[in-house]
């Protein structure tokens, strides 16, 4: 599924991010020219809709997770969190 537009699911209560969870797919991609405002909920919410496999944990979970001290608990999340924005920073960077 390609979504263009990708913000608009960033509120994960609205109509159209629950009708859009609600497809089956296989791969995801998001685009957006919209930027994350410091917002961490904002930031689960497009990550558990491209990897709903690793962001299956309610916000919560996942909030008191990456927020606390890397420790054996935390440290595959945040490493994986990590490694997603990595990417998107590598990829963003290559576009300009």
């Amino acid at each position: 599924m390609v979504l263009d537009e990708g913000h608009v699911i960033k509120n994960e209560a609205s109509q159209i991010s629950q009708a859009v969870r609600g497809f089956h797919f296989q791969n995801a991609l998001l685009l957006t020219g919209t930027p994350l405002q410091n917002n961490l909920r904002e930031l689960f919410a497009l990550l558990n809709f491209l990897f709903p496999e690793q962001c299956e944990k309610p916000w919560p979970a996942f909030f008191s997770c990456i927020s606390c001290p890397l420790s054996n608990v935390c440290a595959p999340a945040a490493r994986f969190l990590l490694s997603v924005l990595c990417v998107c920073v590598c990829v963003a960077s290559s576009c300009c």
